[in-house]
């Protein structure tokens, strides 16, 4: 393993703001705050050269819009404070940056600043804080369309990129198909089936190999539903071989095995089993014969003594020539019977490919269809990067964008993908942009967006790069500080991560050039930082404890161990409820009593999630789930709900659509009275009523969205008091809420109600 170099200290006063400048973070550590009291520096004139730079010229970018958002407001944030206490007198702050800063600054030092953070909040709403695709697309329509480099076409950012506009389409085609292959090829997908259909085929509209079944082949002109009748043709033709095989068989049986009245006595003999075993073989297979091939089960599912010697004298068949025997004729059918079982099993996966290779076939054939020149977001950083390698016009771009951003902020660096940190290197590094600065922020150890393309080893050659590099214009720092977790459990933490001392030994999360960086907790400081503490009879209590099993049963059993933990962590959990566990502030201010809102318990996937949370409710403690957020729509009883809720707030005159809302458990509180659709039907005020609901929900839609409608007609029909009253309130509300925010970020990209459903 080679060595990695530990790195400096992460001072926002006195970091170099040239060069490049990777600064690596922990869970806790202050990382957006640092970004902007960085660029609280830059604004002042504390970067390069001293020169104050305008909040167009400092580009700050993210992973997600979300991020981009968050950021933005925490940026406006501290220059309003800035500002503001610059306006004291004399200045002052209690934002423990600002104060470093103020001192020793002169009253003309202060009164410039003071004159920047104003221009700098005139134009705050120009900041260049962006997403890492925004970003790209500005680029390109800057420099590269109205250059003429790229011809002027629409490119969209977000969900609505090519493969994901012709995915969705297909979907929609099949979901509304009323044929039962349709069906079929969605309940391949699981419950999960748009992600997993979009998951499934996204890597055929990115150019991978499309492999057909064996003999089967798609004209061009035909459509989605031609395809996979084709399809299920092919996969028919070899279904009707087998029935015909297994209709043989039967024949076979009838004809010459059934024994009339005697069973072989050379059977028995041959398996060691008595006659009663020998006629329950025979019973077996009478009964299966009598269907037909879907219908028959295979030997494997009958677990009795008798089968489990014949599977066993099978399967020594398959291996050698057997010795001719009386029986042999029967185990040559067992034999046989077993083939078109296995054959059966195969025949259904191969219906199954051959109508998802229907649809890819049509996938990639629309893909080629499509405009060469409209250009994905992932095509534009990689057509920025070809221009930059090109020295024709690479310098000149690169030129242009160094006066419109001398200073970079990468925020989540390590979930980059390879070309975005090419795309950053060759704008920022080399040694015509030594006034220019690149600062690289991320933890390595919360890389989460693999699946996107975010290449962790692209992050450690990044960081190994700065590491060798020379010279005073690139440096790796540290932000070591936790601000968040009490001293005794960062220690703890640190123990537990522990890397190895000698620098060659191999890390602890086994990847070259990433080691565990411990860190201190802000109660270590000089002064302190105080945080609070959770005490039990007035003692603090342990700040972590490791559990374990010793009980080789149990150990052997996933599932048995998973369910063991869940009832460990909520019989602790009720112990510090039940018990006398208050939380103090962190001034030593009055504490209060735990409550079950201050507890969270992370769990690796929903299903352990459902476990921890069945397990609490033995105790009656209620607990919602949260995360997963793209899952709700599979796990949540309220999805298939609002799907109807919403379709009839879209036709609010259609009152088929209506009847079928007010049908659902959402609109009914969840009780099992139906009484609001029969005075719906019955009363001619109710129904002309409900419609006035729905149709001002609809213009709301249109105005604000889908979250603010659904949001009226909660309150309208006073279903959120009824939802609260139940049993499972807290997580059907916690459902709804985020099914609600869900749909409008979705309903952000459509332009009318009906894209959205």
């Amino acid at each position: 393993m080679s060595h990695v170099s530990p790195p400096q200290a992460f001072h926002a006063r006195t970091l170099p703001l040239q060069g490049l400048r990777l600064i690596e973070a922990s869970a806790g550590t202050g990382k957006t705050y640092s970004i902007a009291n960085l660029y609280l520096r830059l604004v002042l004139g504390m970067g390069p050269e001293q020169e104050a730079l305008r909040v167009q010229e400092i580009l700050v970018v993210t992973f997600t819009r979300a991020a981009a958002a968050e950021l933005r407001s925490r940026i406006r944030s501290l220059l309003e404070t800035a500002y503001h206490d610059l306006r004291a007198s004399p200045p002052q702050s209690s934002h423990p940056f600002l104060a470093e800063l103020l001192q020793g600054a002169s009253a003309d030092q202060c009164q410039r600043w003071r004159q920047r953070l104003y221009a700098a909040l005139l134009d705050i709403d120009e900041c260049s804080v962006s997403t890492i695709h925004s970003f790209a697309l500005q680029l390109a329509r800057s420099y590269l369309f109205e250059s003429g480099t790229l011809a002027d076409v629409t490119v969209s950012e977000g969900d609505g990129e090519r493969p994901g506009r012709v995915l969705t389409d297909l979907y929609r085609q099949l979901a509304l198909g009323a044929n039962n292959f349709d069906q079929a090829l969605l309940k391949s997908f699981s419950a999960h089936a748009l992600k997993d259909f979009k998951r499934y085929y996204s890597r055929v509209s990115l150019g991978a190999e499309l492999r057909l079944p064996s003999g089967l082949q798609f004209p061009p002109d035909l459509n989605l539903h031609q395809r996979l009748g084709l399809a299920q043709t092919h996969a028919a033709q070899q279904t009707q071989a087998l029935a015909t095989a297994f209709e043989a068989l039967q024949g076979k049986w009838g004809a010459t095995l059934a024994p009339d009245n005697d069973l072989p006595a050379e059977l028995g003999e041959a398996l060691d089993c008595s006659s009663a075993q020998i006629r329950s073989l025979y019973r077996f297979f009478a009964t299966q014969l009598q269907g037909t091939l879907p219908e028959a089960k295979a030997l494997g599912d009958s677990k009795s003594v008798p089968m489990k010697k014949l599977r066993a004298r099978l399967a020594l068949a398959g291996k050698s020539v057997p010795e001719p025997t009386p029986a042999q004729p029967f185990f040559d059918f067992a034999m046989r019977y077993e083939q078109l079982i296995t054959q059966r099993a195969a025949a259904a996966q191969r219906q199954s490919s051959s109508l998802k290779a229907a649809v890819a076939s049509l996938v990639q054939a629309r893909m080629a269809d499509m405009d060469p020149q409209e250009p994905s977001l992932d095509d534009l950083v990689r057509l920025l990067n070809q221009r930059l390698e090109d020295k024709r016009t690479g310098m000149a771009l690169r030129e242009q964008v160094l006066r419109a951003f001398p200073v970079c902020l990468v925020d989540e660096f390590q979930d980059t993908d390879p070309e975005q940190v090419k795309l950053f290197m060759q704008l920022y590094q080399g040694p015509s942009q030594q006034r220019a600065a690149l600062l690289m922020i991320g933890d390595p150890k919360q890389s989460i967006y693999a699946f996107r393309g975010a290449d962790l080893g692209n992050y450690l050659q990044v960081r190994a790069g700065v590491a060798a590099a020379d010279g005073d214009q690139q440096g790796i720092y540290a932000l070591d500080v936790n601000y968040r977790s009490k001293a005794a459990l960062v220690a703890a933490t640190n123990a537990l991560f522990a890397e190895p001392p000698e620098p060659s030994a191999a890390s602890i999360f086994g990847l070259d050039g990433m080691r565990y960086l411990p860190v201190q907790s802000c109660e270590a400081l000089s002064p302190p930082h105080a945080l609070g503490s959770l005490e039990q009879a007035g003692q603090d209590q342990a700040a972590l404890i490791l559990i374990g099993v010793d009980d080789p049963e149990l150990c052997a059993s996933k599932s048995r161990l998973e369910r063991h933990y869940a009832a460990d962590t909520a019989h602790r959990i009720a112990q510090l409820l039940n018990g006398d566990s208050q939380l103090r502030g962190a001034q030593q201010e009055a504490s209060e009593p735990l409550c079950p809102g201050h507890i969270a318990v992370l769990v690796r996937n929903r299903q352990q999630s459902q476990r921890v949370q069945s397990a609490l409710a033995l105790h009656d403690i209620r607990a919602v789930q949260l995360g997963q957020r793209d899952s709700v729509f599979q796990t949540s009883v309220l999805a298939e709900d609002l799907y109807f809720v919403l379709a009839a707030i879209d036709a609010p005159d259609d009152r088929r659509r209506l009847r079928a809302a007010l049908a659902t458990p959402l609109m009914r509180g969840l009780d099992s009275d139906f009484a609001a659709l029969r005075q719906f039907d019955q009363d001619e005020q109710t129904a002309e009523r409900l419609m006035e609901t729905f149709t001002a929900c609809r213009a709301g839609w249109q105005q604000l969205g889908v979250l603010p409608a659904i949001n009226q007609l909660l309150s309208e029909e006073q279903l959120h008091r009824r939802l609260a009253a139940h049993a499972d309130g807290d997580r059907l509300l916690t459902d709804l809420r985020h099914l609600g925010e869900l749909l409008q970020e979705q309903d952000s990209h459509c332009d009318a109600p009906e894209q959205l459903l």
